[in-house]
């Protein structure tokens, strides 16, 4: 099952690359991760786990980096890939990943990380390296 949603996931992000292309996709995938980020950090601290105003704002700040990047996608989006892409090495090796080539592979749910979270990352970042497209201004229209 693990191979299939691998397989789902290339399938899935080759598909939103050709719909949209490689900024309007990376936008997308980058705002609906900070919201479910963002919804999580506010969803967490309701209960016993408050923490007072102060840290819930610091616990939704956690989300600020994915709308970083979906806007710097949009107005750089080479220097955008080179650090989703980068990030997505870097969590690679912090979550370490690296077992995944070693004698079992499907230990401590590392496809399940890989796919949702590094993925993403790296798709991301790849579509806006390779894309050739031309860059332009948020909201220019090209003719």
């Amino acid at each position: 099952t693990d191979v299939l949603v691998v397989m789902g996931f290339v399938w899935l992000a080759s598909s939103l690359y050709g719909y949209w292309g490689a900024k309007k996709t990376t936008l997308r995938v980058l705002v609906i991760f900070g919201l479910v980020w963002l919804l999580f950090n506010i969803l967490s601290n309701t209960g016993r786990e408050y923490q007072g105003v102060l840290g819930v704002i610091f616990q939704c700040s956690l989300a600020l980096p994915f709308f970083a990047l979906a806007w710097l996608a949009q107005v750089r989006p080479r220097l955008a890939g080179l650090i989703l892409t980068g990030c997505a090495v870097f969590f690679f090796f912090l979550f370490h990943l690296s077992g995944i080539f070693g004698p079992d592979p499907l230990a401590k749910g590392r496809i399940l990380v890989l796919v949702l979270f590094i993925g993403p990352l790296l798709a991301c970042g790849l579509m806006l390296l390779i894309n050739q497209e031309e860059p332009t201004a948020i909201g220019e229209v090209k003719p």
